[in-house]
């Protein structure tokens, strides 16, 4: 499998958002956003999220029908601990636009997230589309988290457009990192 750079989105001040529509098409049958070195402007919801946007919407508010699976490890070496669980708070769930792909990092300098997104064929009309993801966050508790998600996107139409932002319900926005999508041949 090769990686081919479609664009990439640099964050370099307080953005509550980055979205990426140009290019999610039937040109390859996976997409991958490459997340390097996001960073938060505070620690309280400092989670990423991601909204889909299908041919038949007009934005990212519609809900998707989706379900989401989420599950994380984490290791502090402070406290020696280490810890695998099924986050089933962080699952989003039947009818959720706000899909968690992440957990909390602190808003510290060295604090930030990492990963990648699969987007599996966004551009069929037949099937519904799945997605999958890995992120690495430094979080705001001295620890190392691995969090993996993945869902159904329960939909025929095909994706457009994806978002993504910090997790509602704080002020919190994204201030530094870039994200890469590329297609995979």
């Amino acid at each position: 499998m090769g990686l081919v750079l479609i664009s990439t989105a640099t964050i370099s001040s307080s953005v509550a958002s980055v979205t990426i529509e140009a290019n999610i098409d039937a040109t390859y049958d996976l997409y991958e956003f490459h997340f390097e070195n996001i960073h938060f402007s505070a620690d309280d919801y400092s989670k990423i999220v991601c909204y889909f946007r299908t041919a038949a919407d007009d934005g990212y508010d519609q809900l998707v029908t989706s379900a989401n699976h989420y599950i994380g490890s984490y290791e502090n070496n402070v406290w020696s601990a280490a810890n695998v669980q099924d986050s089933s708070s962080q699952n989003s769930g039947e009818g959720a636009a706000q899909q968690h792909i992440s957990e909390a990092s602190g808003d510290e300098n060295f604090a930030a997230q990492s990963g990648i997104l699969r987007l599996y064929t966004p551009a069929d009309t037949t099937f519904h589309k799945k997605y999958h993801s890995h992120i690495e966050t430094y979080n705001y508790n001295g620890g190392m988290l691995n969090v993996t998600s993945s869902g159904i996107i329960e939909t025929t139409a095909a994706i457009t457009g994806v978002r993504f932002a910090a997790a509602t319900g704080g002020s919190t926005t994204m201030d530094a990192g870039k994200i890469h999508l590329y297609g995979v041949v």
